[in-house]
């Protein structure tokens, strides 16, 4: 769970990130947390204990350095939630969704095995294959 991003409970800034050491079920201490740029460079103090696995860091002196706040709450660190990723009009247009399944379908996947025709749609793929078996009935 290394380089999510740590909440401030007060003032909401996000100057940490998690380290190789945090564990969302251990009660926080000071090596769970690294300063993020541009704070990491203008060498503010942490409390990582400069990245050993143990720290003399209590959660109760573990405070955000732009409000001074406890940066534990309830005895958990605050993890900022990931961005969803917004879908572009190209790419809604290029996902299909097989109707049996519910999955997306690569386009890929709408290319007639037999012919190679690219069909713009999963039905419109079954009745160009359908339309392959009349062929071979009528021959």
């Amino acid at each position: 769970m290394e380089g999510q991003k740590v909440v401030c409970n007060n003032c909401k800034g996000i100057r940490h990130i998690t380290t190789k050491f945090y564990d969302p079920n251990q009660t926080p201490r000071g090596n769970f947390l690294e300063l993020i740029d541009p704070w990491k460079k203008w060498k503010w103090d942490c409390y990582n204990d400069e990245g050993r696995s143990s720290s003399s860091v209590p959660a109760s002196l573990m405070c955000c350095p732009g409000c001074a706040a406890p940066m534990v709450k309830n005895g958990r660190l605050t993890i900022a939630p990931e961005p969803v990723k917004q879908k572009t009009q190209a790419e809604v247009n290029q996902e299909k969704i097989n109707d049996e399944t519910n999955e997306p379908v690569e386009v890929n996947d709408l290319e007639c095995k037999e012919c190679g025709k690219l069909c713009k749609s999963l039905a419109g793929l079954g009745a160009h294959v359908r339309s392959h078996k009349k062929d071979e009935k009528k021959a």
